[in-house]
């Protein structure tokens, strides 16, 4: 997979899809509208490829370009009976950017924290979250009993949960 530095704009677009529509209905009042919303967004960036800097973070960039057009349309749609109102939308739009910045804070925490463990304990990691193998085809490849195999995932990820722990009291989510 490419890096985000080697992403096309489109591809970068398309990257941000599932972030910018959970972005979108957190901002709108039904699903549908965010829908119809973040297809508004992603033909306005579309257009306006060539004002977007490289060097500013593309998901920030998407999410303002997004919310112009949420407020664009509660602006547009202020006479209809469930609407949110504009200083609504920025108020979610705030408590949003900062949810984003706090989960990205915490994946660098579980990053680190998953580099302590050891070569095992990442593959067995590996094994069940990024392939997708079941307790029961670990202990098979494993050639442990599942209930061993079980355990173990079970304090890898307590190690790792005190990990974050740890670091998170350390610095604070604000």
């Amino acid at each position: 997979m490419k890096n985000s530095q080697t992403l096309s704009f489109t591809e970068r677009i398309i990257a941000a899809q599932p972030r910018l529509y959970s972005y979108a209905a957190a901002l709108t009042p039904d699903l549908d509208a965010a829908g119809e919303v973040l297809q508004e967004a992603n033909r306005v960036m579309l257009e306006s490829e060539s004002q977007y800097d490289p060097e500013r973070d593309f998901l920030s960039w998407a999410c303002g370009v997004l919310r112009y057009r949420v407020l664009a349309r509660v602006r547009d749609r202020g006479r209809e009976r469930l609407c949110f109102d504009s200083e609504l939308v920025e108020t979610l739009a705030q408590q949003m950017a900062k949810r984003e910045a706090d989960g990205d804070l915490r994946s660098t925490w579980l990053r680190k924290c998953h580099e302590k463990l050891t070569e095992h304990q990442r593959m067995m990691l590996d094994l069940r979250y990024e392939s997708g193998a079941t307790v029961e085809s670990m202990s098979k490849l494993l050639n442990r009993p599942v209930t061993s195999v079980s355990s173990s995932l079970t304090k890898i990820r307590r190690k790792l949960s005190d990990c974050v722990s740890q670091l998170q009291n350390v610095i604070p989510v604000e």
